[in-house]
């Protein structure tokens, strides 16, 4: 071999070798191979007391988690799901249990709540109403809510008054604590306006208690307003403090073919029916303590 073909064939070496190097280069990833994006951090817990047994728990997954989430209480193991909601069952009566929600993006708050006597599909009439069978009063409890006709009203929280002639209230009717109606009688305070929940009571999850509705629980009435659009705006739930401080959540459920949050009967009365969630522990606010999440995964101690 001649000196310059020697020469060509060493710089078509190098040049090899040097763009060779930059088409690597420009086609490597900056990501180490095997790795991937981190979930993101999952949203706040929120509860409610579904029953006198059972707490519902739901959360908000963090964007891409795609792995099974780890329920606790205290710290010990409830179980795992692939979504974003637990029903917790087999629980005891006026005491406070604490939840949290390990993710794959970390951990949720943790929250302490108890269960609440459930009482559904309950119906008041109107006092206007004079049929023996139609219940005006409405004691939330201690053990379970229940419909009282008016002769019984001492023991009752809520009487449905009727107000006809009130200009101010065209719906015509007022649920009104009993000593309204009969003074005397109980002396049931409700907490500001109601929250509408689409679904009611059995959506009504919170991530905080009802202490501060409960200290400031001043009012004596919920007037009935007489629009139709509660079919969509949903159920009205109001916040109500008992005379013995005793937590009560009453649903007024919508009537499904009016959207009006009472009804009409066969003689033209009204009646409203009600749900009622009922907390048997006094003072309570349903014992909610949000705490701020954990930045990392829950370590459970073994005994040595």
């Amino acid at each position: 071999m001649n000196k310059s073909k020697t020469n060509l064939y060493t710089l078509a070496l190098i040049a090899s070798a040097i763009f060779g190097s930059f088409y690597v280069a420009g086609c490597t990833s900056t990501t180490s191979p095997g790795t991937t994006t981190p979930p993101g951090a999952p949203g706040a817990l929120m509860v409610l007391a579904k029953n006198s047994n059972t707490i519902s728990l739901m959360w908000t997954r963090g964007s891409g988690d795609v792995d099974a989430d780890t329920v606790y209480q205290g710290t010990s193991l409830l179980g795992t799901t692939s979504g974003s909601a637990m029903d917790v069952t087999s629980l005891q009566e006026q005491t406070a249990y604490t939840f949290i929600v390990h993710t794959a993006g970390g951990n949720t708050n943790s929250i302490t709540w108890m269960t609440a006597e459930r009482t559904n599909g309950l119906r008041i009439y109107e006092v206007a109403d004079p049929s023996s069978s139609d219940p005006s009063g409405l004691s939330l409890g201690p053990q379970m809510a229940m419909t009282l006709p008016l002769s019984q009203g001492a023991a009752a929280d809520f009487v449905l008054e009727s107000y006809a002639n009130d200009p101010t209230l065209p719906s015509g009717i007022s649920l009104v604590a009993s000593n309204v109606h009969s003074s005397g009688w109980r002396d049931t305070k409700v907490s500001g306006k109601a929250n509408y929940i689409v679904g009611g009571l059995a959506n009504n999850f919170r991530s905080s208690d009802y202490k501060t509705e409960m200290d400031t629980a001043s009012q004596n009435a919920f007037d009935l307003p007489n629009d139709a659009v509660y079919g969509t705006k949903g159920s009205a739930i109001i916040v109500v403090k008992t005379q013995d401080n005793h937590l009560a959540l009453v649903e007024i459920v919508p009537d499904p073919s009016t959207g009006k949050l009472y009804s009409v009967n066969g003689a033209g009365y009204k009646y409203v029916t009600v749900n009622v969630s009922y907390q048997l522990a006094t003072n309570t606010g349903y014992a909610a303590r949000p705490r701020p999440a954990h930045s990392g995964p829950i370590v459970r101690m073994s005994a040595r």
